[in-house]
């Protein structure tokens, strides 16, 4: 099911206007800000998408969604599109330290928001489902190459400075075929919002000097996300081992993401896992060749959220860092 376009004079006056104001500008192109243009631009209302890198994500880091997000993609009228590339309705299985089941977690039924509960996904497809979507619509232009390095405001918006590193800013013709001339400087653009959704390192919350208030653990992780996998269970399978805590969630495709804790001699934070690390982890779980990691990280949990979700034209979505 989609939701219905808005329709009607009222909805018609909306338009118009939206299409009369300056534009909305969306700081970072990932899941957050690709969907939050779709909503927009789906109402009339005039998109610009920055983007620093040149074009979206190659890496699988989100891995899933839950049924409010399918709902918010609903109303841009995506659900259906993105349903086809997940594996719908997972749950979670915990293990204790000798692999015996504790319980599985599973989502409620009937569906409390019309979709199943949690959903994997990978996130370079899911990306590149709302760039094709968000292409389609002339309310939006897409610019990547291209990052925020200031934002002011006057009595009738912000004005912002972006900088383009090649051909795909405004200065030249981006994935979408807007723009035109050489790269290389700063240009400004005027909009009457700009939405910070370049994650928890956001550009937007650092120029605005928003904090960020929560917890961080001194744990090092490594994630894995791996291809060729035999794992198909429909759940994530959580090992409470107080040697090795591991995560194993299958995903679509023969992927599959691995998640073990390190001791402190196994590696830091920032630093990738040599291969011969990651194979004995994984070993327990399958044989693996270098060639079916397609990403493997060190990391800490980081439970923080922003201070404020505000600050005058500007609007903060998504910025949290876990």
């Amino acid at each position: 099911m989609t939701a219905p376009e808005p329709s009607g004079p009222e909805a018609e006056r909306d338009r118009a206007g939206a299409a009369g104001a300056a534009p909305v500008l969306v700081v970072g192109g990932g899941p957050v800000g690709l969907t939050v243009a779709n909503l927009l631009a789906a109402r009339g209302v005039r998109v610009v998408v920055v983007e620093r890198n040149a074009g979206t994500s190659d890496e699988a880091k989100a891995i899933s969604l839950d049924d409010e997000s399918l709902r918010t993609l609903q109303a841009a009228g995506l659900a259906e599109r993105v349903l086809e590339i997940v594996v719908p309705g997972t749950g979670t299985r915990y293990h204790d330290r000798n692999g015996r089941v504790l319980f599985h977690a599973r989502g409620p039924a009937p569906y409390r928001l019309g979709y199943p509960f949690k959903n994997q996904f990978a996130q370079p497809e899911l990306e590149r489902v709302l760039l094709e979507a968000l292409r389609a619509r002339p309310e939006a232009e897409v610019r990547f190459s291209t990052e925020l390095v200031s934002v002011a405001e006057d009595e009738t918006g912000a004005v912002a400075g972006l900088r383009t590193a090649g051909p795909d800013g405004p200065n030249g013709h981006g994935p979408n075929g807007h723009g035109g001339g050489h790269g290389g400087g700063v240009t400004e653009l005027r909009a009457s919002w700009v939405l910070g959704c370049d994650g928890g390192r956001s550009t937007i919350r650092e120029l605005r000097g928003i904090d960020m208030t929560g917890t961080s653990h001194q744990d090092v992780w490594l994630v894995a996300d791996t291809v060729g996998d035999h794992h198909d269970e429909r759940f994530g399978m959580h090992h409470g081992s107080p040697d090795r805590p591991a995560v194993v969630v299958p995903g679509r495709g023969g992927r599959c993401r691995y998640e073990f804790r390190l001791r402190p001699d196994e590696g830091e934070k920032g630093v990738e896992p040599d291969f011969g690390t990651v194979r004995r982890l994984i070993a327990p779980y399958r044989d693996i060749t270098p060639d079916q990691v397609e990403r493997c990280t060190a990391y800490t949990f980081n439970a923080v959220v922003a201070d404020r979700w505000r600050d005058g034209r500007c609007l903060l979505l998504g910025t949290r860092r876990t």
